[in-house]
């Protein structure tokens, strides 16, 4: 944005950073600068591709209200048009024209489905604000908004958000994390004496120290944070390397259909060369996201970001 911001607007950005950011201040030459390394996000505009991109790629919504600690996670839904309602005397009604995430492009408001834990669903009624925190390859976006309601779409319960009133870009949230895509075929087993048989789940993402993965709702009675693993990482069916870990969080979210189950596993990166092939998976990972964000793009139409 154009350092020459008039002061009203600055006194507006700043009003908002501290409604929704409250633990950070701001001085107006702070915000100036933060505008043009394009680290605060002020116009309707500017959230567009960070939306598309959280809706289009299914990212992981971490979910904030009134800036408590506790964290909420939820992705973000489609909301197309209602289907045309019967005409008397035609047999079918054309359904209009309507691409994925289009109604983002109306920036009008912002549909996500409901958080885990469900309790957050009931609180979120209450929330005076409302941060959506995410995150691309390198950093976090973290949006802020309001809640408008409870609704429906496509006869599921969703929530109705205002769109973004600010954001900003938050660079070092977390060290660098590659989502694992639809396309790659990357999974864990982890192998224990006691238990009948190994888990073998799906990897969501990974990084250079750490990876998370999917898992059934039978598995989670033998899951439990600070337990430790020997983990088999495997590539198309082949084991590329085997290393122990420790579980950091046990989380669910919601999916369109269906609620995940998540376990974040802290690595031990016992040797030198176990972190070289950790690395050489992430960089492999990296790769398949960035191609599938690319196909992605030329596909809506749409600035997706990875």
């Amino acid at each position: 944005m154009d350092q020459n911001v008039d002061a009203p607007a600055i006194d507006r950005i700043q009003k908002r950073l501290q409604m929704f950011f409250p633990d950070d201040t701001y001085t107006e030459d702070e915000i100036r600068d933060e505008l043009d390394a394009g680290n605060i996000i002020a116009t309707a505009a500017g959230f567009l591709p960070y939306l598309q991109t959280a809706l289009l790629d299914e990212k992981l919504i971490e979910v904030q209200f009134d800036s408590h600690s506790r964290v909420y996670f939820g992705r973000l839904a489609d909301d197309p048009p209602p289907p045309p309602e019967p005409v008397e005397g035609e047999e079918e009604v054309e359904e209009p024209e309507y691409s994925p995430g289009e109604y983002l492009s109306t920036m009008s408001h912002v549909i996500s489905l409901p958080v885990e834990p469900g309790l957050g669903n009931m609180h979120i009624r209450y929330s005076k604000t409302i941060v959506l925190r995410f995150f691309t390859s390198s950093y976090a976006i973290e949006l802020g908004t309001f809640y408008q309601e409870h609704t429906k779409v496509d006869d599921q319960p969703v929530l109705k958000l205002d769109y973004p009133a600010i954001g900003r870009i938050v660079r070092g949230a977390r060290e660098y994390t590659a989502k694992v895509p639809k396309g790659l075929d990357l999974n864990v087993k982890i192998i224990k004496r006691e238990w009948k048989k190994p888990i073998t789940a799906e990897i969501s993402d990974m990084s250079a120290s750490s990876f998370s993965f999917y898992f059934d709702k039978g598995v989670e009675e033998l899951l439990a944070v600070d337990d430790t693993h020997k983990f088999q990482i495997l590539l198309n069916g082949e084991i590329i390397f085997e290393i122990g870990g420790t579980i950091r969080m046990l989380a669910k979210a919601r999916k369109q259909k269906s609620i995940e189950n998540i376990c974040t596993i802290q690595l031990d990166l016992s040797s030198r060369a176990l972190a070289a092939k950790v690395e050489s998976t992430v960089a492999t990972v990296q790769r398949a996201h960035l191609k599938e964000v690319a196909e992605l793009s030329e596909e809506s139409g749409y600035d997706l970001i990875a």
